[in-house]
């Protein structure tokens, strides 16, 4: 019994250690996405879609250990809620990575200068939204609640900045009708982040919750 508990525990263990590494690929996505808005080439695109294939890949492994961890030795319902949580996890950073390549996407319909007002907020916003996805890691790691309302906080920022964002692009588009799609595209950047930093607080909800 007492080998059956150390295996469980192990493959747990190693389920998170893949988690944690598709986190940080994730984070390295939204940086190099925001960067591609000002630094247009193809070679910023085609990292950030290289990273995100990794996500991906990372994704659909921890779904498929978790469900042979389920199948191969069935878990008790607290060791089932914990791997229910990471599937839930796991998709949650997947979809920051699918953000992160929206965002590089909309490089190529836009015009921005790298120390514009706008551009400033949008890699503030960014920055921001990094720094929740690296305490989400720690909330993984030592299910910390004080880190969890830290990311919370970091949030309301983010959707402040999203909010000034917007009210600053919809007047720009009203007296600069000639680069209506730019500014749009804009505003659609800060509605990735704005997204990505809410599926962030998602992961340290679940897992504050599920206490795994």
């Amino acid at each position: 019994m007492a080998e059956n508990l150390r295996t469980f525990t192990d493959a747990m263990d190693a389920i998170q250690r893949k988690i944690v590494q598709m986190a940080e690929i994730a984070g390295k996505e939204i940086v190099i996405s925001v960067e591609s808005l000002v630094q247009q080439n193809n070679e910023k695109m085609e990292e950030v879609l290289k990273l995100d294939k990794r996500v991906d890949e990372f994704d659909e492994k921890i779904h498929s250990s978790v469900l042979q961890l389920i199948i191969i030795q069935p878990p008790l319902p607290q060791e089932l809620k914990a791997l229910a949580t990471m599937m839930r996890v796991s998709r949650e950073y997947e979809r920051i990575g699918d953000y992160a390549v929206n965002i590089a996407d909309t490089s190529q319909y836009l015009e921005i200068e790298e120390n514009s007002d706008i551009y400033v907020m949008i890699h503030e916003m960014s920055q921001l939204t990094e720094s929740m996805l690296k305490e989400s890691i720690e909330v993984l790691k030592d299910k910390t609640i004080t880190d969890a309302k830290s990311v919370e906080a970091k949030d309301d920022e983010v959707d402040n900045y999203f909010h000034r964002l917007r009210e600053r692009l919809v007047l720009e588009m009203k007296q600069d009708t000639e680069n209506i799609e730019s500014l749009s595209n804009l505003l659609l950047v800060s509605r990735y982040l704005e997204r990505s930093a809410d599926h962030v607080v998602n992961v340290t909800r679940q897992v504050v919750r599920s206490r795994y």
